[in-house]
């Protein structure tokens, strides 16, 4: 079974998120809901959003660089597609965010 509309096993991205995190560590900067104000309809690899839909997402910070994280779907809580923040600033909008400082 893949996730929907990417053609991904969700599965195996998770683990293997899993096992890139002990090596490279990451900073969860904030989390949240966002509004999709415009939809990606694939470009910069996010796929499955739909104008007015609500969606999770994470402001992360790496070793070379920060980045979001957005989760389109809640039937796969740990598959997540990655984006800039300027693209993501370009598609989605937050409606609620929680400020975090966690290494995980």
């Amino acid at each position: 079974m893949t996730a929907r509309g990417t053609g991904r096993l969700p599965l195996l991205r998770a683990t293997r998120r899993r096992a890139m995190n002990q090596t490279n560590p990451i900073t969860i900067i904030e989390s949240g809901l966002a509004r999709c104000v415009a939809e990606p309809r694939g470009s910069h690899g996010l796929e499955s959003y739909g104008l007015g839909q609500s969606c999770r997402f994470e402001r992360c910070e790496g070793k070379r660089m920060r980045y979001c994280r957005v989760y389109p779907d809640g039937s796969f809580p740990d598959y997540y597609e990655t984006c800039g923040e300027v693209i993501f600033a370009g598609y989605f909008e937050p409606v609620e965010v929680w400020k975090a400082a966690k290494a995980k």
